[in-house]
Parts: C-alpha cells; structure tokens; sequence
C-alpha cells in the first residue's frame, strides 16, 4: 500500500487525472478578447472563458461549440497555408531535407561498411598468425 501523502502517491494521482482528461486541438491555445484568460471546456463540448466561469471576473459569458471552432480554424490555416505558392516551397523544402537525410545515411552507411572491411582484415590477420603452421602450440 502507498502511503496517501508520499510522492509516488502524489504521481499515481496526477497521471490518473491526466488521463482521464479527454485532450482537444486547440487546448490551451485559445484566449478571452475580453479579459485575456484561457478558453477551456465547459459544459459537455463547448468552449468558454475560465475567468467568467470559474472566477467570475470576465463579464463574457458567450461559448462556442468545439467541433464549429475547431472547423474554422482549420479552414482558415487550410485556405492561408494550402496556397500554390507556398506548398511548392514546401515542396522544395522537403525535397531537400530528404536529400541532406539521405546523403548523410549513404555516407554512414559507407563509412560502416569501411570499418567492417578493417575489422575483417584484422580479424584474418590474428587469424593468419594463430593458425599458420609454424606458430607455436599452447
């Protein structure tokens, strides 16, 4: 049994109540126009302002269905990032970046096999002197 006060105690309980917290696209990204605090969750699957519903010092009492903000803010980074413009930089970007990924494993790659050439030839050198016939016997 764990001692209720003992920071194992303490761990357990705050990674249960982690877990059971469901986690949403835009958690902790939003914030009240009207007073600066964060939007959480409140009812069942509405966002709305923490400083009016749980301390009472935003008079902004307006909330907003998750999935219809989520929806508007995706479509709004849809329509300003899918541009042709910039999904061919994109495009030229990660074409480069898995150019440099790919040189850089053709040349460990090469470099491994070059140690594993080495090791085989000093392996076959011990070799050549432990097993030649005029090597003494132990």
């Amino acid at each position: 049994m764990i001692p209720a006060g003992s920071r194992q105690n303490q761990r357990a309980t705050a990674r249960s109540i982690c877990q059971h917290r469901p986690r949403h696209l835009l958690s902790g990204l939003l914030q009240c126009g009207a007073c600066g605090a964060t939007y959480t969750i409140v009812g069942k699957a509405r966002y709305g302002c923490a400083g009016h519903r749980n301390r009472g010092t935003c008079d902004n009492d307006r909330t907003i269905a998750r999935q219809a903000l989520e929806a508007r803010v995706l479509e709004g980074l849809k329509s300003a990032l899918f541009t042709p413009d910039l999904v061919r930089t994109f495009v030229a970007e990660f074409q480069s970046e898995w150019n440099r990924l790919q040189a850089e494993a053709d040349a460990d790659w090469t470099a491994s096999g070059r140690t594993l050439e080495q090791t085989k030839a000093k392996i076959d050198a011990v070799m050549s002197v432990t097993c030649s016939p005029e090597s003494p016997r132990l």
